[in-house]
């Protein structure tokens, strides 16, 4: 969700965007980018604008439901306001109820349950004076805009309203390319309902439009001299490369800034609307449709996964100036490397409880289809115990992980000193990789350092004194995937030990002095 200045003066805009679903698509994919824009062309105005989304995935109040559409629609439509504009995308279907538009991935047994009737929208929207919008852009087996418009015919005086039957992201760059500077009414210099019908009948050639008179300001635009009287649709809103201060999608207040690399920045934040604070890691690049479709199908499918040794994904988003951003879970520890740092080498029992917790995450990661791809001790946080004495680990940044499809998958990157052969060879994951490293960060953990070449890794687990343990590290860190464990719990299981410990007894002093003999009897008796 965003939000600006969310009074109820009269001069303010007020938007609601609905990317709906299309039926057996868990999200929005591709249509997220134009709809962050659209978001933040509104915000960049000179007229204040109140900015409302519903997308898949996001919380329960956030994701475009039957009762979430239908309550933030009734909102829309009782505030005051100046103008505004109502976005509908997803997928119409017909249902005992008419024309509707989907609001759930997959239908169920009753259709109506999972659909908002356009009628509904448009009984609302007839009576509702003022500068209105509505653009309806959604998939049909049966394309019949003219249908859809008569469904939310409302105001013409007052109202624009456009049916476009079709993919949807043509219908949202037209739209943003409407908002831009140069397609401003001739008359008012600003751009309004009749200025954007008009650009939108020339663009949208096949949709269903109902124009309207009205010149009544719906934007107030900030004009860049760049884009004035060109036509273009302004660039990617200027985001500050430091977000602390800055209010997310989400109602995510950033409040401080807890570590940067090359790809990624972590900060902790403040989510106003439940009041807690979480970790927002927020990626650098500037994403393609493709990759965000990507990152929220894997996000989404992490999300899932419910593990004390997992951190939780609570949200998945774009920042106002594009950027893929999650909120996660706000774990208060040391990461394993940072413990590492500061001990040096870990007691043997230590290192295998800590890395059988990694395993039990693992487990639960691997089971709901997702491989991490990037073991290592800085994914890996260990925090004290409930007052027991026992740690708990969990394992941090999925960023990089690959959905199993039950083969090895190519890798979205990872660390190169803790991958797996197969994956610094060839670019390719499965669990038995995510096994690998596991391995490799126990042996560090033991060292103290990640062995420097392998000769040194193989004389660190030969050094060993418990047989077991660098039996276990022998088969992990096996050249061959078929030659390691075949899963987390099987690795874990060799890591056990029936609870013995693997800690060797202190050595006696003088290791270099002979033991005494038989021979030695009449130097203490005599």
């Amino acid at each position: 969700m965003i939000e600006r200045l969310p009074g109820d003066e009269p001069e303010i805009g007020d938007a609601l965007i609905i990317a709906g679903y299309e039926v057996g698509q868990p999200t929005a994919g591709t249509r997220l980018p134009p709809i962050a824009q659209l978001g933040q062309v509104l915000l960049g105005a000179r007229r204040p604008w109140r900015i409302r989304r519903l997308a898949a995935p996001g919380s329960d109040r956030d994701v475009p439901t039957r009762q979430n559409v239908r309550r933030e629609i009734d909102a829309l439509f009782a505030r005051r306001a100046a103008a505004r504009l109502l976005v509908l995308t997803g997928e119409v279907i017909r249902t005992l109820e008419g024309l509707g538009l989907v609001c759930a991935p997959e239908l169920g047994g009753f259709r109506e349950d999972a659909t908002v009737p356009l009628e509904w929208i448009g009984e609302r929207l007839r009576p509702l004076g003022g500068a209105t919008v509505v653009i309806l852009a959604a998939t049909a087996e049966q394309r019949d805009p003219v249908r859809w418009l008569q469904a939310l015919a409302a105001r013409p005086a007052d109202h624009l309203v456009v049916a476009h039957a079709g993919p949807p992201l043509e219908a949202l760059e037209a739209l943003l390319d409407g908002l831009a500077p140069g397609e401003r009414d001739p008359e008012t210099g600003e751009i309004t309902p009749r200025s954007l019908g008009a650009h939108l009948a020339h663009r949208l050639r096949s949709a269903a439009i109902q124009r309207s008179r009205s010149a009544v300001p719906l934007l107030a635009l900030a004009a860049s001299p760049a884009h004035a009287g060109t036509g273009e649709r302004p660039a990617r809103a200027a985001e500050p490369e430091d977000l602390v201060g800055a209010i997310l999608p989400g109602r995510f207040r950033i409040d401080a800034e807890i570590a940067r690399g090359r790809f990624a920045t972590v900060y902790r934040a403040h989510q106003e609307l439940v009041g807690r604070d979480v970790a927002i890691k927020v990626l650098e690049s500037d994403p393609s449709a493709e990759a965000v479709r990507r990152f929220l199908d894997e996000i989404r499918t992490v999300a899932r996964l419910d593990h004390r040794n997992i951190v939780r994904v609570l949200h998945a988003d774009l920042t106002r100036g594009g950027r893929m951003f999650l909120a996660m879970e706000l774990v208060a520890g040391k990461t394993l490397q940072q413990v590492l740092d500061d001990t040096g080498p870990l007691p043997a029992a230590r290192a295998v409880a800590i890395a059988r917790q990694m395993l039990a995450g693992l487990a639960a990661a691997h089971a709901g289809g997702v491989i991490h791809a990037d073991i290592k001790p800085a994914n890996t946080v260990v925090l004290d115990g409930d007052g027991d004495g026992d740690e708990r680990v969990v394992l941090l940044d999925f960023g990089l992980s690959r959905l199993q499809t039950g083969a090895a998958v190519a890798s979205a990157g990872g660390t190169p000193a803790y991958m797996a052969p197969e994956q610094l060879r060839d670019g390719i994951v499965d669990v038995r990789s995510d096994l690998y490293a596991t391995g490799l960060v126990l042996v560090t953990m033991l060292a103290g350092q990640r062995p420097a070449s392998e000769a040194a890794l193989a004389r660190s687990i030969e050094s060993l004194d418990d047989h077991r343990l660098s039996a276990a590290l022998g088969r992990a860190l096996a050249e061959n995937p078929s030659d390691r464990f075949a899963s987390a719990a099987e690795m874990s299981a060799a890591l056990a030990f029936d609870g013995e410990s693997l800690d060797p007894p202190p050595r006696p002093p003088f290791r270099s002095a002979a033991p005494f003999s038989e021979a030695d009897r009449d130097e203490f008796f005599r």
